[in-house]
C-alpha cells in the first residue's frame, strides 16, 4: 500500500464523509418533518373526533330539551334549546371542552354553566371545514345539518303550539288560540319525528366511518414516513462513523509510511544538517500527537522539503478537525432534537391517553343511554298494554251508555202513556161531575116537589096525611141525595185537582226524561269520541314502542362504532409507544456518536 494510494484514499474518504454528513443533515430534517406530520395527524384526529361528537351530541340535546319543554312547559328547557342552536350557528361562544358532557350537568331549577365559555364564535360547519374535512365528509355533515334544521323547525312549531302560538301566513308565531299540548307532544314523540331523527343519524354514522378511515390512513402514513426517516438517519450516522474510522485508519497508515520514509532517508543522509533532523523530529512529534488523537498538534513548516510534508499534515489535521467538529455539532443537535422528539412523543402519548379516556367516558355514557332506551322501550310496551285495556274499558262504557239511552227512551214512552191515561181519568172525572150536577138538580126539584106535596097534603087535611108522610120521606131523601151529591162533587173536584197536579208533574217528569235522554245521547257521543281518541292513542303508543325499539338498535350500533374508535385509539397509543422506543434508540445512538467523537482532542473554534 503506497503513500500515493493512501493519500488518494484519504481524499476520497473525506469527500464521502462530507457527502454523508450532508445526508445526515437531510435525513435529520426529514425526521423532524415526519415527526411534526405525525403530531399534526394525531391532533387533527382528536379535533375531528371532538367536532363529530359535538355535532351528534348537540342533535341529541336538542331532541331531549325540545321534548322536555313541550312536556313540562318550563321556559328553562326552551332557553337551553335556543342556546344550543346559537352556539352551533356561531351566535354564541363555544364552551370549553364542549365535546364532553355539558348540558346534562345543568340543574333546571338552578341553571349554571358547568365550564366557562371560550373566545371561539365560529359556526360548527366552519370549524369542521377548518379541521381539514374531505369534500364527501363535508357533504354528509351539510346533509345532516339540513335534516337537523328541518327537525328543529318542527320542534319550534311544537314549542309554540304548547304555548298557544301558531304560525300565520307570514311565517310568524302569534297567539291565535288555546294551547294544544297534546298535538305538540305528538309532534316531538310521534313516529314521523323518530323517523326524521333516524335520517339525521344515517349521514352522521357514514361521516364517522369515513372520517375514521381517513384519519387512520393519515396517521399510519405519517408513522410509516417517520419510521423510514429514522432508519435513513441511523444509516447515515452509521455510514459517517464508518467513514471516520476508515479516515483515521488511513491517516495512521500514511503517518506510519511517512515515518518509515523519513527514517530511511535519515539513515541514508546522516550528514544532513541539524535543521533537517529537527524538522523530522518535529514532524514525528506532531504525527505522534495525532496518533494519540490530539488534533490540536501542528507540524512546524520549514523552508526545506520537509515543510511541504508538514503543510500537508497540518492541512489534513485541520480538515479532519473541521469534519470531526461538524460531526460533534451534528451529533449534539441530533441528541437535542431526539430529546425534543421524545418530549413531543410523550405529549402526544398523553394526548392519546386523554383521548382514550374521553372515548371510554363516551362509551360509558352511550352504555347508560342504551340502558335508558331499553327502559323506555319496556315502559312503552307496558303503556301499549295499558292503552289496550283503556280501549276495552271505553268500549264497555260506550255499551253501558247506549243501554242507558235506550232505557231512558223506554221510560219516556211509559211516562207518556201514563200521562194519556191520567188525562182520560180527568175527563172521566169531569163526566162524573156533570152527572153529580144533574143528580143535584134532580134532588133540588124533588125537594121542591116534596114541599109542594106537603103543602097539598096539609090542605087536604086528614085525607092527605098519608101523602104528607110520603112527601116528608121524599123530602128527606132529596135532602140526603143533595148532601151526597155535594160530597161527591167535592171528591170529584179534589180528584180533578190531583189529576191536574199529577199531569203537571208527569209533564215535568217527561221534560226531565227528555233532557236526561239528550244528556245520555251526548254522553254516548262523547264516549264514542273518547273511544276514537283512545284508539288513536293506542296507535301512537304502538308507534312510540316501535320507535323506541329502533332507537335502541341504533344506540347499540353507535356503541359498537365508539368501541371501534376506542380500539383505534389503543392502536395509536401502541404506535406512539413504539415511536418512543425508536426515539430512545436514536437518542442513545447520538450519545454514543458524541462519545466516540469526544475521544479526539479538537482545537478551539475561532
Amino acid at each position: 500500500m503506497t503513500a500515493t494510494f493512501i493519500r488518494r484514499a484519504i481524499l476520497v474518504l473525506v469527500a464521502l464523509l462530507v457527502a454523508t454528513l450532508a445526508g445526515v443533515a437531510v435525513s435529520f430534517y426529514q425526521l423532524q418533518n415526519s415527526s411534526r406530520a405525525l403530531s399534526a395527524a394525531e391532533a387533527n384526529r382528536v379535533t375531528s373526533t371532538h367536532l363529530g361528537m359535538e355535532m351528534r351530541q348537540s342533535s341529541d340535546d336538542l331532541t331531549r330539551l325540545a321534548r322536555a319543554a313541550v312536556a313540562t312547559g318550563e321556559p328553562e328547557y326552551e332557553r337551553q334549546y335556543n342556546t344550543i342552536l346559537d352556539i352551533r350557528n356561531g351566535k354564541l361562544a363555544v364552551p370549553e371542552d364542549y365535546h364532553l358532557v355539558y348540558w346534562e350537568l345543568i340543574d333546571p331549577e338552578q341553571p349554571a354553566k358547568p365550564r366557562p365559555d371560550s373566545e371561539d364564535h365560529t359556526p360548527l360547519t366552519q370549524r369542521l371545514k377548518d379541521a381539514g374535512m374531505a369534500q364527501d365528509e363535508l357533504e354528509l355533515i351539510n346533509r345532516a345539518e339540513q335534516l337537523s334544521n328541518t327537525l328543529a323547525d318542527k320542534e319550534l312549531v311544537a314549542l309554540n303550539m304548547a304555548k298557544g302560538k301558531f304560525r300565520n301566513a307570514q311565517g310568524n308565531f302569534l297567539k291565535l288560540g288555546p294551547a294544544d299540548r297534546d298535538k305538540a307532544l305528538d309532534l316531538v314523540f310521534g313516529f314521523d319525528y323518530e323517523r326524521e331523527k333516524a335520517q339525521i343519524m344515517k349521514p352522521l354514522e357514514e361521516f364517522f366511518l369515513k372520517m375514521e378511515t381517513r384519519l387512520d390512513n393519515q396517521v399510519e402514513a405519517a408513522a410509516a414516513t417517520q419510521t423510514r426517516a429514522e432508519y435513513l438517519f441511523l444509516a447515515m450516522v452509521v455510514t459517517a462513523l464508518a467513514l471516520i474510522g476508515a479516515l483515521v485508519y488511513f491517516t495512521r497508515r500514511q503517518s506510519a509510511l511517512e515515518l518509515a520514509d523519513r527514517s530511511a532517508a535519515q539513515k541514508k543522509a546522516e550528514d544532513e544538517n541539524e535543521q533537517l533532523n529537527n524538522s523530522v523530529i518535529n514532524i514525528l512529534q506532531a504525527v505522534n500527537s495525532l496518533s494519540q488523537r490530539d488534533l490540536t498538534a501542528r507540524a512546524p513548516v520549514t523552508q526545506d522539503v520537509i515543510g511541504t510534508v508538514s503543510d500537508s499534515i497540518n492541512a489534513l489535521t485541520d480538515e479532519t478537525s473541521r469534519v470531526l467538529q461538524q460531526v460533534t455539532d451534528i451529533a449534539g443537535q441530533v441528541e437535542q432534537v431526539s430529546g425534543n422528539v421524545k418530549t413531543q412523543a410523550d405529549i402526544v402519548s398523553k394526548t392519546a391517553e386523554q383521548e382514550r379516556e374521553s372515548v371510554n367516558q363516551m362509551m360509558e355514557s352511550l352504555l347508560d343511554a342504551t340502558q335508558t332506551m331499553n327502559q323506555v322501550a319496556a315502559l312503552a310496551e307496558r303503556s301499549n298494554e295499558s292503552a289496550e285495556q283503556a280501549t276495552l274499558a271505553t268500549d264497555n262504557a260506550l255499551g253501558t251508555v247506549t243501554d242507558t239511552v235506550k232505557g231512558m227512551e223506554s221510560i219516556r214512552e211509559t211516562i207518556a202513556e201514563t200521562e194519556k191515561r191520567i188525562k182520560r181519568l180527568g175527563e172521566r172525572s169531569q163526566e162524573i161531575s156533570g152527572i153529580v150536577n144533574l143528580i143535584n138538580t134532580i134532588s133540588e126539584r124533588t125537594h121542591v116537589l116534596a114541599l109542594n106535596a106537603s103543602m097539598q097534603a096539609a090542605v087536604a087535611g086528614e085525607a092527605g096525611r098519608g101523602f104528607a108522610v110520603v112527601a116528608e120521606e121524599v123530602q128527606r131523601l132529596a135532602e140526603s141525595s143533595r148532601n151526597a151529591t155535594q160530597q161527591i162533587a167535592t171528591l170529584v173536584n179534589n180528584i180533578q185537582l190531583e189529576t191536574n197536579e199529577t199531569i203537571s208533574t208527569v209533564n215535568r217528569t217527561i221534560g226531565q226524561v227528555v233532557e236526561g235522554s239528550g244528556q245520555a245521547q251526548k254522553a254516548g257521543e262523547q264516549m264514542r269520541l273518547t273511544q276514537e281518541i283512545t284508539a288513536q292513542l293506542v296507535a301512537q303508543v304502538r308507534s312510540i314502542a316501535q320507535a323506541s325499539e329502533q332507537q335502541k338498535a341504533m344506540s347499540g350500533q353507535l356503541l359498537e362504532a365508539v368501541q371501534r374508535i376506542g380500539e383505534s385509539t389503543d392502536h395509536t397509543a401502541q404506535q406512539i409507544e413504539a415511536q418512543n422506543q425508536e426515539t430512545e434508540t436514536l437518542l442513545e445512538a447520538s450519545k454514543r456518536l458524541v462519545a466516540s467523537v469526544n475521544v479526539f482532542k479538537l482545537p478551539a473554534i475561532a
